[in-house]
């Protein structure tokens, strides 16, 4: 595996929220976006980075699985007590996760924090996201494309690390082949860039590198309202 990540605190926000993990020696990714809005939420996403970053891969994928979720439970109670001790309703973030064994990925996610696969000249998300949003499109109130022309007000996030007393991640398995790439992201970039430039980009087949800097780029181009952040992970041979 090759990869790169890349995060930019954008052109509004004050500070970056945003962190990222990038551990091809641990078969390990991740992205965490703090609580826009909300005390600490830099807090928040680095002690979700932080800890997966101690986590050792298990030969048996669903030990591996495992061991991520049972370390998000656990920031998941702390980031609940600080919050408690500082007085304030939340300190939370959104987690996206990829975990690869030797015949495909596990990516486990809680928020709108997502993960993209790009093969055979494809992209699919193979994330869902956890708001309100995606809930007015599962129910048939807005498609896709009218919720990025509307963009309705009042869209919320429906789960994170920190949001409630028990934290329930999503998990899905994606399979691999020689040249493959994944990319996990915070919304700061599809917020900004449409799938379809996202895949276009993903479609020139640059090293890791140079597309995490392209993406962010683009999103700063496009306004860069958010914190942005981008994570490619590229497949360079066979699953050994």
């Amino acid at each position: 595996m090759s990869s790169a990540g890349l995060t930019d605190k954008g052109r509004v926000r004050g500070h970056n929220e945003d962190s990222f993990l990038d551990a091809p020696q641990q078969s390990l990714w991740v992205v965490a976006d703090g609580m826009g809005g909300h005390t600490a939420g830099d807090v928040a996403s680095k002690m979700i980075v932080e800890r997966l970053a101690k986590v050792q891969a298990a030969a048996d994928p669903t030990a591996f699985m495992e061991l991520v979720e049972q370390e998000l439970y656990a920031v998941n109670e702390d980031l609940r007590k600080h919050a408690k001790e500082r007085n304030v309703s939340l300190i939370g973030a959104t987690v996206v996760a990829l975990l690869a064994t030797k015949d495909y990925f596990m990516c486990g996610w809680a928020g709108d924090s997502r993960a993209y696969r790009f093969q055979n000249g494809e992209m699919q998300q193979i994330s869902r996201d956890h708001s309100t949003a995606q809930e007015m499109m599962d129910t048939g109130q807005f498609t896709a494309q009218q919720l990025q022309q509307t963009k309705p007000s009042g869209n919320t996030i429906t789960r994170a690390v920190g949001g409630e007393a028990k934290l329930f991640l999503d998990w899905s398995l994606a399979g691999y082949e020689p040249g493959t790439q994944f990319l996990l992201c915070s919304d700061g970039l599809t917020k900004e860039v449409s799938d379809r430039r996202i895949a276009e980009e993903l479609g020139k087949n640059l090293a890791p590198q140079q597309t995490v800097e392209n993406l962010v780029k683009m999103a700063l181009d496009a306004g860069g309202r958010d914190n942005v952040t981008a994570l490619v992970i590229r497949a360079e041979g066979a699953p050994a």
